[in-house]
């Protein structure tokens, strides 16, 4: 079962979560995996972790402009 949703804490009831941003997976683990990984308290937090942690490069080549 397949389950796509931005409600993080509806999310976190499925055995394992994987995360995109701009078509880019971000993770792809356990809830309980994620939030040892990031640190997070909570799902939310934890995805605003990866997304602070994404290298600036390719939100500029998302964007169409030129990495430098």
């Amino acid at each position: 079962l397949l389950v796509s949703s931005h409600v993080m804490d509806e999310a976190t009831r499925c055995d394992r979560l994987l995360l995109l941003r701009d078509g880019e997976i971000l993770a792809d683990e356990t809830p309980a995996g994620l939030l040892e990984r990031t640190g997070a308290a909570d799902a939310d937090a934890a995805f605003l972790a990866l997304i602070r942690h994404r290298p600036k490069h390719l939100d500029a080549e998302f964007d169409g402009e030129a990495a430098s």
